[in-house]
């Protein structure tokens, strides 16, 4: 990840910050201290069910410029929901070109795509299908297990999820060991704190 410090904060501020994302550009020079150059940064944000990947991206959009999130999720949303090999298939199809739509349109500086990818096959696979020149970053969310379980329950409550989730987010779970990434507990964490931790993590990566 390219990140440099800005030579003159007053002058990245007024050559970089426009409307409407001035108050967001603002707060990363005064708060992180750096600015990010324009080579495209891919984060890959994956850890079980309910370890709070979707809720930490959407709050670390509001942290790094210039950015486009994707939840794999979103690439196979289904009624029934239907797994088997040629869905599988699907979505990797479709994150993959989705991805490659975004580098290549060169208008983006930070990429954020999060999904459960319990084994570094997945993300190897997809790494494997995308073209272009990116700096890529891998971090995984942890979470207690009765956390975890508090969770997924007022989800279940909220008919957002199905009584089966738990067990299979559990048994997912013991899948994040040994993938390279950077590890966050969430555990104890807002989405908002979780996301200022990513942040802090691609800023020393670039330091």
């Amino acid at each position: 990840m390219t990140l440099s410090p800005p030579t003159n904060a007053k002058k990245a501020s007024s050559t970089r910050i426009k409307t409407p994302v001035r108050a967001q550009k603002v707060y990363i020079l005064q708060n992180f201290g750096y600015t990010l150059g324009m080579k495209t940064n891919l984060i890959f944000v994956n850890g079980t069910m309910g370890a709070g990947k979707t809720a930490a991206c959407r709050a670390l959009r509001l942290l790094l410029p210039n950015n486009v999130f994707l939840d794999g999720d979103d690439c196979w949303n289904m009624h029934p929901f239907t797994v088997n090999d040629a869905t599988k298939r699907m979505v990797l199809d479709n994150i993959a070109a989705l991805l490659n739509n975004f580098l290549a349109s060169g208008q983006f500086e930070n990429i954020l795509f999060c999904w459960v990818m319990h084994e570094r096959a997945i993300v190897d696979e997809l790494l494997g299908r995308l073209r272009g020149d990116f700096d890529f970053s891998l971090f995984t969310l942890t979470c207690e297990e009765g956390e975890l379980r508090r969770r997924l329950q007022k989800d279940i409550a909220a008919g957002l999820r199905d009584e089966g989730i738990v067990a299979r987010s559990l048994e997912r779970a013991t899948h994040y060991k040994n993938m390279g990434a950077a590890v966050i507990d969430t555990t104890r964490l807002t989405p908002e704190e979780t996301a200022h931790a990513v942040a802090d993590i691609l800023r020393k990566k670039s330091s």
